[in-house]
């Protein structure tokens, strides 16, 4: 099962042409996780490591990082590819020019009113910033024991930001109603709902609840506990050979979709399983001072189902999650608008599926030094989503609203919303009013925009300490460490990261 998932990623990674483009949801791996670098270095044998009639050995790691790849993450939250949008109304100079000019219609933000005339352009440079410490525990279940418990879990801070940058080349002209939004930035905080008229009084739509873009969120929580029961197969001076099975506590936050790139302190709140182990060999070993080994380790895991939030597209539309629509046949009848975002959000039943990394790595010892060179490798499969009240049939979840006249009678695309129209209405066929409404259903809904893709990553590191295991009460050791993961696709984030870590035995 693992080379038949490795091999699936392998293949998944080479045989794409372009990146992922369109989504709304990135799982990202969260840090101190087994058996990757931070967590495993120096710590794959700790008992062993610093002598025998040792029993138990406790590790703390104190690691921060940042990914780095924001381009990337630009186009994989936004569309077509594209890290810049350009936004115009229908008055706008450039869109007046050319009808493709621009890629979002801003009259679907509320950005309505005036000389209609509003134009800029929208940047996204996503970022990921984490910090915190991971503890680790591990004994052997009596004297003389082969066998193991380990329990860890990390505490950490996590912080994502979309960092969206606007340039607003022509603001709104005229007469602007206050209940309109001003510009993109502002749109994006939900706070500018639609204002329709019902029984000559305006009364506003609901604002957002999901699918916001308000500066950086962060949150800290205690990630994952996982919990392990080891058996040592063999353990001497010369190999090693241990392997687990244990088990992955959610204790983190669940994703609400409130936000584009929400933060996430651990794997998204889901109970797993796992097993794995660790073997090593002795290369080489002159006059006991100086010691190569190579150490190898794996990690398999199956993440269970459970319930999210996750915002989806309509098919054959990136981003018509923010497109207005009718909520109900009776705001059809009545052309009463409502933002998408909130209809196309939904309760999902989520099912990670299998992940699986392998480490690889040469540690050097020299007296109470002690190096380590390495490389990991990590695969995962792409999220099983399936939205919880659409099971058993396509429930109707919204309208695409006709085309309703303007006060002269006429029809102008910024009043034109049917399923001829996309975020931008740039063709010709947005200018063709229906005559009702058309109903939405589930079954409209692209499934793969809110879910995460499969993912491939490599990882680079070094570590280094030293060591006081002469000691004969305490032996302890003290490293630093810093890696570097990236990915051939935009599937998953490039970012760096560094730790220390602090080891003691009794």
């Amino acid at each position: 099962m693992k080379k038949k998932l490795l091999m699936l990623s392998l293949l998944c990674s080479l045989v794409r042409a372009n990146n992922f483009t369109g989504h709304t949801y990135l799982a990202i791996r969260p840090a101190f996780t087994s058996d990757f670098p931070e967590k495993v270095s120096f710590f794959r044998n700790p008992i062993k490591k610093f002598g025998d009639n040792l029993n138990y050995a406790f590790q703390v790691v104190p690691l921060g990082g940042q990914t780095t790849n924001a381009g990337d993450l630009a186009e994989y939250f936004s569309f077509c590819n594209k890290r810049c949008l350009k936004v115009a109304a229908d008055g706008a100079q450039d869109f007046s020019v050319d009808p493709r000019a621009r890629d979002v219609n801003s009259f679907h933000f509320n950005i309505v009113g005036g000389d209609n005339n509003f134009e800029s352009c929208v940047c996204f440079k996503p970022r990921q910033s984490f910090a915190g410490a991971g503890f680790e525990y591990q004994q052997y279940l009596g004297c003389d024991s082969i066998w193991w418990f380990d329990i860890s879990a990390p505490i950490l801070w996590v912080k994502n930001d979309m960092n969206l940058c606007e340039t607003v080349s022509q603001e709104l002209g005229g007469d602007v109603p206050s209940t309109s939004a001003k510009n993109m930035t502002e749109a994006f905080s939900g706070q500018k709902p639609f204002v329709n008229t019902v029984d000559g009084e305006q009364v506003a739509a609901d604002v957002w609840h999901f699918g916001k873009i308000c500066g950086p969120q962060s949150k800290t929580r205690l990630g994952d506990i996982e919990v392990k029961v080891g058996y040592d197969w063999a353990n001497c001076d010369e190999y090693y050979v241990r392997s687990y099975v244990g088990m992955v506590a959610p204790t983190s936050n669940k994703p609400n979709a409130e936000f584009m790139f929400e933060p996430v302190a651990g794997n998204g709140a889901h109970w797993g399983v796992m097993s794995g182990g660790y073997a090593g060999v002795k290369l080489w070993e002159c006059n006991d001072e100086h010691v190569v080994w190579a150490n190898f380790a794996a990690n398999g895991r199956y993440l269970f189902k459970n319930t999210q939030k996750r915002s989806f597209d309509i098919k054959g539309k990136p981003w018509s999650r923010y497109m207005a629509v009718f909520a109900s046949a009776e705001d059809a009848a009545n052309n009463i608008l409502s933002s998408g975002i909130n209809l196309f959000t939904r309760a999902v039943e989520v099912t990670p599926r299998t992940q699986f990394n392998l480490n690889a790595a040469l540690t050097y010892d020299r007296c109470n030094w002690a190096g380590e060179l390495g490389y990991n490798i990590y695969a995962k499969q792409v999220e099983k989503v399936k939205i919880k009240d659409c099971s058993d049939k396509c429930n109707i979840i919204a309208f695409e609203a006709p085309a309703f006249p303007d006060v002269d009678g006429s029809f102008t695309s910024a009043n034109v919303i049917n399923r001829a129209v996309t975020i931008g209405e740039d063709f010709e066929l947005c200018q063709m009013p229906y005559k009702e409404a058309l109903a939405l259903t589930c079954c409209d809904l692209d499934i793969m925009s809110g879910t995460s893709p499969c993912a491939l990553t490599n990882i680079l590191y070094a570590t280094g300490g030293y060591d006081w295991n002469m000691c004969n009460c305490y032996p302890a050791l003290l490293a630093v460490g810093g890696s570097y993961e990236f990915a051939p696709e935009n599937s998953a984030v490039n970012r760096w990261m560094v730790w220390g870590k602090w080891t003691v035995a009794w």
